[in-house]
């Protein structure tokens, strides 16, 4: 993702779910590399990403350890990334960076798009 355009779009289900999807455009081509869940469930929020061509198709699954500022998903056990976060930067631009919460960090600036 390093050095490409990262878009996300999301789309409200209901009060209690959103669905996402990460993507590149290259070239006039959009390359979608992830699909995204957000459930509010049993009082708790989950974020599961299942990313094409990974994990044998399956989803894995973060939950939201803290949401003032900077909205934070974690799921320690996995290997990369343990952390996803997304802050909001202005009315327009969000900043995302996923870390294995020790060394290993990639981040960046998604920018709202009028549709």
């Amino acid at each position: 993702m390093e050095g490409r355009d990262v878009y996300e779009r999301w789309d409200k289900l209901n009060d209690y779910s959103m669905k996402g999807v990460s993507y590149v455009i290259e070239n006039g081509k959009i390359t979608v590399f992830e699909y995204l869940d957000l459930l509010y469930d049993n009082g708790k929020e989950n974020y599961t990403a299942t990313v094409i061509g990974e994990n044998e198709g399956k989803g894995i699954a973060f939950s939201m350890t803290r949401s003032d500022s900077v909205f934070t998903f974690e799921n320690l056990q996995h290997n990369f990334p343990k952390i996803i976060t997304y802050q909001k930067r202005t009315d327009t631009e969000v900043l995302v960076k996923i870390s294995d919460g020790a060394n290993k960090e990639m981040s960046w600036i998604m920018k709202k798009v009028n549709e």
